[in-house]
């Protein structure tokens, strides 16, 4: 299965090791192709890069691994999902003074709010309740 991975961090370095191991076709959705994190990880486990929208237009499944601020930016990047399943592994978290956060200023989940976001495509909420160094 050709699986796109938007977001090198932690969870996306995981989700990309896992899969590539399982024979699964990786491509890393990125906003700089040439950035440090998304080439180390493109090397390291033989998968591709390319911008977010053609990651996602080229894959069955597209995965959101990238911080919750970034959220609204990265959708907007990936273009039309054509219907396809959107993996939501992300947290409406932030660091504000010092700490971690929740953002719900509307009373909304996170998955709601990529839900009402990712409008083409059909959004399910997973692979969030674990910490990347469990994956």
């Amino acid at each position: 299965m050709k699986i796109a991975i938007i977001g090198s961090g932690a969870v996306g370095a995981a989700l990309t090791e896992g899969w590539a191991r399982a024979g699964h076709d990786i491509v890393l959705g990125a906003r700089d192709q040439s950035a440090e994190k998304p080439a180390a990880l493109a090397a390291k486990f033989g998968v591709d890069i390319a911008s977010v929208a053609d990651a996602a237009a080229s894959a069955e499944i597209v995965v959101l691994a990238v911080p919750w601020d970034a959220i609204e930016d990265v959708i907007a990047a990936l273009g039309d999902l054509g219907g396809k399943p959107v993996i939501d592994a992300t947290n409406p978290l932030v660091f504000a003074d010092g700490a971690l956060n929740l953002v719900q200023p509307d009373g909304k989940s996170g998955a709601e709010r990529v839900a009402a976001l990712a409008t083409t495509g059909v959004v399910v909420k997973t692979m969030n309740q674990v910490g990347a160094e469990m994956m």
